[in-house]
């Protein structure tokens, strides 16, 4: 009797938990790449050093299907690292499973709401994205042809960890009207950042500062026969420190910069030309008030050795220049010409040349003898084993600039190429 007891409730437990998730479904997509890479001079010096790594990431983003119009979304990356080491020495969330998102998806009768830690960083075009994860709400509701987004963000909370800044957070608000067409879409990206973080060296409760900025961000996409265009504008303004309390030392700093980008590329049945330029304004050290525009993003990866967020991530940022951000095109300006062409079905072969200049010759950190950034050339071939698995060579040569020198025209500098593989699945 005992035995046939500890069946039943066995049954049952198992009912138990097979009957709730009968009522939803699971979908589960994803990818995974591991990508080897060499790199001669990563410190573009005279006698600079050289590094060989691999490195992987599986990602998993699963849905849950609860019912129709509702589902909650979730993604983790898994062993994200270099090969060899026990856990990766990148960045903090770069473990054995790092958790990015968990939201809830919901359609209604006034549109539909997505509320949780989910997309951030992305719009328009890839130039002045970094896409990432952040907790927020967002509302999307269609209008015919123009699709309506608003999104609350919260970038930083002070409540808990510091009680006596309770009010010193960091919010955005945005709203965005995307008009498509049949042959493009075009959109303008309105967003107020509400910083109020108190994070200077001698900010107190009752001295601290609000940052209030103002970005407006136009884009299009269009295709002219067999020409296809894409640009961007991101311009940004506003008060960089307001104190609340001023004083001599303590000066309101504005905020004023742009940043702009715009790429044409044509199609010529087994083969593809086209060209892109690309600006970001620096900062004019000269007066109290800040005229950088919006940095290039880590997701506008133009070359294969500057301004690459994979290069700067796994082998370290080129160059031992602090203006230089490595992974986004910051205070300079870049052009490139390209090419495509697939001489069989499965293999693609690209090719690019194209240069960058500083800005502004005067930072933060010092007066530059010359704007040259350097000239750069790249080259990859890439191969379809299956549809989603395709396997990928390629190779960089930069050409050092004397931007690198700085302000010593003493500084030896020497050129700098890159070797890589990449295996990489989608599922």
């Amino acid at each position: 009797m005992k035995k046939i007891l500890t069946v039943l409730m066995a049954a049952a437990l198992v009912c138990a938990f097979a009957m709730p998730a009968a009522a939803s479904d699971m979908k589960v997509s994803g990818s995974y790449y591991a990508e080897g890479m060499f790199e001669d001079n990563t410190d573009l010096g005279e006698n600079g050093t050289s590094h060989a790594i691999t490195f992987q990431r599986l990602r998993i983003q699963p849905e849950f299907l609860v019912e129709e119009g509702l589902k909650v979304v979730a993604r983790l990356d898994v062993m994200e690292r270099r090969w060899g080491e026990a856990t990766s020495t990148v960045a903090a969330d770069d473990d054995n499973l790092s958790w990015e998102r968990a939201y809830v998806d919901f359609n209604t009768g006034i549109g539909n709401f997505a509320v949780g830690y989910q997309t951030n960083g992305a719009w328009g075009t890839s130039f002045c994205d970094s896409t990432g994860s952040a907790p927020r709400v967002k509302y999307t509701k269609a209008f015919g042809p123009v699709t309506m987004l608003a999104v609350w963000e919260k970038e930083d909370e002070n409540d808990i960890v510091n009680p006596t800044q309770a009010d010193s957070d960091q919010d955005a608000y945005s709203i965005s009207p995307i008009y498509a067409w049949e042959s493009g879409q075009a959109g303008v990206l309105f967003k107020y950042y509400s910083h109020a973080d108190l994070s200077g060296a001698t900010a107190t409760p009752d001295t601290g500062y609000k940052g209030q900025y103002y970005l407006v961000a136009p884009y299009v996409k269009a295709t002219f026969g067999p020409v296809a265009v894409e640009a961007e504008l991101d311009y940004m303004m506003g008060d960089a420190v307001k104190y609340e309390q001023s004083s001599a030392t303590r000066q309101d700093i504005g905020a004023e910069g742009y940043s702009y980008y715009v790429k044409a590329t044509a199609n010529l049945g087994p083969a593809s030309v086209g060209g892109q330029f690309a600006f970001v304004s620096g900062d004019d050290t000269t007066t109290n008030d800040s005229e950088a525009g919006p940095a290039g993003g880590q997701d506008y990866n133009p070359f294969l050795i500057l301004y690459n967020d994979d290069t700067d991530k796994w082998m370290g940022t080129p160059g031992t220049i602090a203006d230089y951000n490595g992974d986004e095109l910051t205070n300079g300006y870049l052009w490139q010409v390209f090419g495509t062409v697939s001489p069989m079905e499965k293999l693609s072969i690209w090719a690019a040349f194209g240069g960058a200049v500083a800005d502004k010759a005067t930072t933060a950190t010092q007066t530059y003898l010359n704007d040259d950034i350097g000239y750069e050339f790249d080259v990859t071939a890439t191969y379809k084993i299956y549809n989603n698995l395709e396997y990928k060579v390629g190779f960089g040569y930069l050409w050092t600039g004397d931007w690198w020198k700085g302000n010593s025209a003493a500084t030896k500098i020497d050129n700098d190429y890159v070797v890589l593989h990449k295996l990489s699945v989608t599922f």
